[in-house]
């Protein structure tokens, strides 16, 4: 399994509140925020490019800052 993120994956991330939350790095054209589907160009996308379970990274969303643990990173 490939374990880093990158392009395609679909990613599982931990916040603060100990919410699971699965994000999909898709192209600008397939984005859907209903389905959580982020385009790579999109911020929280490249905050999670090239991280690997375990790591954590802060990201500031528009109700403030939050730190993401990768959990899980899978490909389809």
């Amino acid at each position: 399994t490939e374990e880093v993120v990158r392009f395609g994956a679909s990613v599982t991330v931990r916040n603060r509140a100990g919410e699971n939350i699965i994000y999909r790095i898709v192209g600008v054209d397939e984005t859907d925020l209903d389905r959580n589907w982020v385009s790579w160009r999109s911020p929280i996308a490249r905050a999670l490019l090239n991280t690997r379970p375990g790591q954590r990274v802060k990201f500031r969303f528009p109700a403030g800052e939050d730190e993401l643990e990768i959990v899980n990173v899978r490909y389809e």
